[in-house]
């Protein structure tokens, strides 16, 4: 599927964070997030992950990311729903609006490092966008711990290369 650049708006999002190498870490996060969604029968919704840190540039100890959903459009949370349960604290963050690059791939297995790997270092580099400050993450179109692969979209955000280099906008911070 070829980069679309698309305009979003800002999604309130709700989600865990999680610590350390992104390939355990956010497998615990789906857990821990399916299991307090359960408690309280909230159901649908995009699920994805959010990105603050590049693991070629940040200790695998201190990555962070936030595994988190959207409800459905329309929809709110229920009055009385506990956003601390157990060990399981869920947190209300806006994604923020913006221009979005969004690339649909297959991750086969959880070869995740190679669906990121095309998409900075082919896809946008073919554009002329680039990265710049506001969000990054990847949203999840099937559930892939029940089938061999993973269907995801990788948004983030970006501007012109041109304002980038003209330094009319901030580049974003290194990431993936």
């Amino acid at each position: 599927m070829s980069l679309i650049i698309t305009e979003q708006p800002d999604q309130t999002v709700y989600g865990v964070r999680v610590v350390g190498p992104y390939e355990r870490t956010i497998p615990l996060g789906f857990s821990q997030l399916a299991r307090w969604r359960r408690a309280h029968n909230i159901t649908g919704g995009d699920v994805m992950t959010l990105y603050w840190d590049n693991p070629l540039t940040v200790a695998q100890e201190s990555l962070r990311a936030d595994v988190a959903f959207a409800l459905e459009p329309g929809t709110t949370l229920p009055p009385a729903v506990q956003m601390t349960r157990g060990n399981v604290r869920v947190t209300e963050q806006v994604v923020p609006g913006g221009i979005y690059a969004m690339w649909r791939t297959r991750v086969f297995k959880t070869d995740f490092v190679k669906a990121w790997r095309e998409f900075y270092e082919q896809r946008l580099l073919e554009s002329e966008y680039r990265p710049c400050l506001g969000a990054c993450y990847e949203r999840y179109l099937n559930e892939g711990a029940e089938a061999d692969y993973f269907d995801i979209e990788i948004h983030q955000t970006v501007c012109l290369r041109a304002s980038l280099e003209s330094g009319a906008v901030q580049p974003a911070p290194d990431r993936r």
